[in-house]
This record gives structure tokens, C-alpha cells and sequence, in this order.
């Protein structure tokens, strides 16, 4: 078994050197707690452990006394300020960072952390946050530094969604945040030249209205299709940053079907860290906290999804993405057709056959096959995807065939009767915004 952050098999020069743990699911939250006293007390480590949280992103490495309790709790940080940190921005600094951050001042405080100044609870050190294209090449240089130095620390690297500007430039908006023609190039630039073993990005889909947000779910798809694609050739773990808060100006608050949502499709497109934002005020607004550190309703919303998300994950992690696929009758075709997703009625993989819905309703279905050499087990992630903006509760049946004689069905918390008929056709029933884990186990071998 591997040690922290490798969530999937890499390949070429990055075997060997950046190895992690693959199995388990991991759950973050963006702290964003800077040195707000009031959100960084005891009780909110207790709390955030009750919430399904493994770690918390921007913690300032001078808040010594938050980390303390982190660590006391079995929490872990990546620390904010350890190092250089570089942030993209509007794209206005693009291409300065080898200026501004110099290879001889990151190389000053990988000493200054080596000689006391890193803490138990910091597994990885943030070094950038939607960075430009011009800058990766020294990205990497440095990431590449910091694993050599630092070989047990996680080094954070978050990319930019698909609608950083490039793709939506206007005549008044020149700036360039991608800092190349296309987020695709975007993404190859990043996969050519950062050596890590994934690509995190965020991408928040809920606006204020339901009719943009369900006009702009192309483009949230199509992003995951791009990060999930790259992850597929390179041998990277996809990890997201989902979306708990509102966008500033909004009173409405995310339900737990809209966090569900998130998390769904994430999964069918093969992650395997989610790290929320936002735990407490950072931007936006309706955070899971206060900036006095009092829960909001998002607190109970989020963990009940994390709790349900762990009571499945450990199945789910013991096989890994190949394939994601659009099936039944998916609003706004020609939009999906753009990012180059092109929806059928049915799923058929060989293994399974002819699994959709009997009445025809949109669902995601992550192709899955195990982890372990010479391993014949395979599963599929199945999430009911009808309802996005969540005004509704309706009930699906998901009918498939499989040869197999033994097939399960997992949901959060146990598992569903599944039954074949004459005709060797299973079916159970699914509402929307529920996803199911269908495995058929099969031989055994070592894990790869």
C-alpha cells in the first residue's frame, strides 16, 4: 500500500516519485481561516472531524495553535505560506513568477521548513491557485523541487474551470487568465510540464437563478469530460473542488440534493478527493460557518453528503474510472456536443448491456474496472442526474443485463435488492440525485 495523495496508478517520469495511498477516499474542506481566531477553536475541529473532513486547505502556516488542535484531532492541513504562493488571478502577473518568487527564495524556505518550521499536522504545502499557462514550466521546476526536498509532502497545485477567460473574452476583457488559446491546451500545458500525479480543479455550477445554471451544465460536463480525459492518458486521480457556498448577492442557500449533485457526477467522472468550498467566509457568501464561527444550515447538509459518500467509498475506491457515459433522453444536445459528449439511450459495454432508465430520464454512468492486477472485478457508477436544480423528487428504474448470476447493488448505508428475471435482466429503482455502486466481483489478483 502506497503512502498519502497517489490516488491512481501514474506513469512515465512521475512512477516512483510521487507516491501516495489509494485507498481511501479523501474529503477536504477550503478553509480559507487565514487567522480569524473565531472559526479556529476546538470545538471547530471536533465539529469539522463530525463533518466527514479529512483535511483543510489554506491554513496560514503561522496559525500554530489551530494547527495543534488539526493535529490532536487527526486532521491534517495543507498549509498556506510554507512556501512562495502564486495565485492566477484576473492574468495580469502571468508569466512573472520565476521573477517575483526566484528559485533561490523557494529553496530558502524549503530549508527554513526542513530546520522546525513545518508542523505534524501539514501533509502538503499550497503552491498554486489557477495559475496561467506561462507560468507552469516553473511550476513544475519548483513542484519538482519540493518533492526532492519534501518527498512525504503533498504539493497543491488548483487549476483554473473551463470559463477562465480566453473562452469568454469580450472586446473590453484582453486579460488572459488561461494564458493559452483553449482550456484543452490548458490542460495539456499543465500535464506536460507539472510533474503530479493529479489535476485538481474547481468549478462551481449554482448561480441565483436555475434557468443559468441549467443553461451553463454543458459547459460544467464538458470540463469534467477535459480534466477526466487528460487523467485517463496521463495516469493522473482527478480531484474537484465542488461548490457548498452561494454566490455573493444570493439568499439561497445550496440544499443537500444540489451538494449531492456535485458530488454524483464528480464520481461518475472517476474522482477521488473532493475538497468543498467554502468552510468558512472567504468569498461568496452562506458558508458552511460564519465569520464568528456559528454553523449555518450547510453544516448538517454537508456532513450528512460526506457521511453518505464515506458509507460507499471504500467499495468505490476499489476500482478505478475508464470511461464516463451520457445515457437516456439529456436536455440541450447540441450544447453537450460542443465539449464532444454525444448521449445514447442505452449503455452497452460489452459487460453490461442495454442499462438505462424505462422511462428514458438522464443518468451518468462511470465505467469502472478494479484496481487489482488480474482482477476480473467491475463495477459501474450510476447517478441519477435528471434533477440538478432540485424541484423535484422523482423515482427511476434502472434496468440492465449482465451474465453474471451474482450482481450488487450498492447505495449509501447498505446495499439494494437488485432481481434478475427469466430473461436475465436486472432492475432496481433509483430517485433522482441517488447514485448506486453495481459491482459483479470476480478472480482476484494484486493491486495495480
Amino acid at each position: 500500500m502506497r503512502r498519502l495523495f497517489v490516488l491512481l496508478s501514474v506513469s512515465g517520469f512521475i512512477v516512483g516519485i510521487f507516491a501516495g495511498e489509494i485507498s481511501r477516499f479523501r474529503i477536504g474542506t477550503g478553509g480559507y481561516y487565514r487567522t480569524n481566531p473565531k472559526v479556529c477553536t476546538e470545538r471547530h475541529v471536533i465539529e469539522m472531524k463530525d463533518a466527514g473532513i479529512d483535511f483543510v486547505s489554506d491554513v496560514e502556516i503561522s496559525n500554530r495553535l489551530f494547527l495543534d488542535l488539526l493535529h490532536k484531532h487527526g486532521l491534517s492541513a495543507v498549509a498556506l505560506r510554507g512556501v512562495g504562493y502564486w495565485c492566477g488571478g484576473n492574468g495580469s502577473r502571468a508569466g512573472k513568477m520565476s521573477e517575483i518568487y526566484p528559485r533561490a527564495k523557494y529553496e530558502n524556505q524549503i530549508r527554513a521548513l526542513e530546520d522546525g518550521l513545518d508542523h505534524p499536522a501539514i501533509m502538503g504545502h499550497m503552491l498554486s491557485d489557477e495559475p496561467s499557462a506561462k507560468d507552469m514550466e516553473y511550476i513544475g521546476e519548483i513542484a519538482s523541487l519540493m518533492k526532492m526536498r519534501m518527498p512525504d509532502k503533498l504539493v497543491y497545485v488548483n487549476l483554473y474551470p473551463c470559463y477562465a477567460s480566453v473562452d469568454e473574452n469580450t472586446s473590453s476583457q484582453k486579460t488572459s487568465q488561461l494564458g493559452c488559446d483553449s482550456y484543452e491546451e490548458h490542460i495539456e500545458i499543465y500535464c506536460r510540464t507539472i510533474p503530479l500525479d493529479y489535476i485538481s480543479f474547481d468549478h462551481y455550477p449554482y448561480f441565483e437563478k436555475d434557468e443559468i445554471t441549467l443553461a451553463k451544465l454543458p459547459r460544467y460536463y464538458g470540463n469534467f469530460k477535459t480534466v477526466a480525459d487528460a487523467c485517463h492518458r496521463t495516469g493522473r486521480a482527478l480531484w474537484y473542488d465542488p461548490q457548498v457556498n452561494s454566490r455573493t448577492g444570493s439568499s439561497r442557500f445550496l440544499s443537500r440534493n444540489n451538494l449531492r449533485f456535485q458530488a454524483g457526477v464528480a464520481m461518475a467522472f472517476g474522482a477521488e478527493t473532493l475538497v468543498w468550498e467554502c468552510w468558512c467566509p472567504g468569498w461568496w457568501t452562506n458558508n458552511v460557518y460564519t465569520a464568528n464561527g456559528d454553523k449555518t444550515e450547510q453544516y448538517d447538509k454537508l456532513r450528512d453528503i460526506n457521511h453518505e459518500l464515506r458509507s460507499i467509498a471504500a467499495d468505490y475506491m476499489r476500482f478505478r474510472n475508464v470511461a464516463t457515459h451520457f445515457i437516456g433522453d439529456w436536455p440541450r444536445q447540441k450544447d453537450l456536443a460542443q465539449y464532444g459528449i454525444k448521449p445514447v439511450m442505452r449503455y452497452d459495454g460489452g459487460f453490461f448491456r442495454h442499462l438505462g432508465t424505462t422511462d428514458g430520464t438522464p443518468v451518468l454512468v462511470g465505467e469502472m474496472v478494479s484496481r487489482k492486477e488480474c482482477d476480473s472485478s467491475r463495477a459501474l457508477w450510476v447517478f441519477a442526474s435528471n434533477n440538478p436544480v432540485d424541484t423535484q423528487c422523482d423515482s427511476h428504474v434502472i434496468r440492465f443485463e449482465c451474465a453474471a448470476k451474482s450482481v450488487k447493488v450498492l447505495r449509501p448505508y447498505g446495499t439494494v435488492q437488485c432481481p434478475r428475471n427469466s430473461d436475465g435482466v436486472y432492475s432496481f429503482a433509483l430517485n433522482d440525485n441517488a447514485y448506486a455502486l453495481i459491482v459483479v466481483d470476480g478472480k482476484k489478483g494484486n493491486e495495480r
